[in-house]
């Protein structure tokens, strides 16, 4: 089993906290865990009227 998170922002700023105790709960588990991180798209790579 795989925990996924993911985090997209518009400004390319953001972050997350993963506190010691859930960490400790699921490394206890035997659980991967894999963060996806989508950083935005410029806006010449956005079309025109898309939102």
């Amino acid at each position: 089993m795989e925990l996924l998170l993911g985090f997209g922002s518009e400004n390319g700023q953001g972050g997350c906290v993963l506190p010691t105790e859930p960490l400790t709960e699921v490394c206890a588990l035997g659980l991967d865990i894999v963060l996806d991180l989508y950083p935005p798209e410029s806006a010449a790579a956005v079309a025109p009227g898309s939102s």
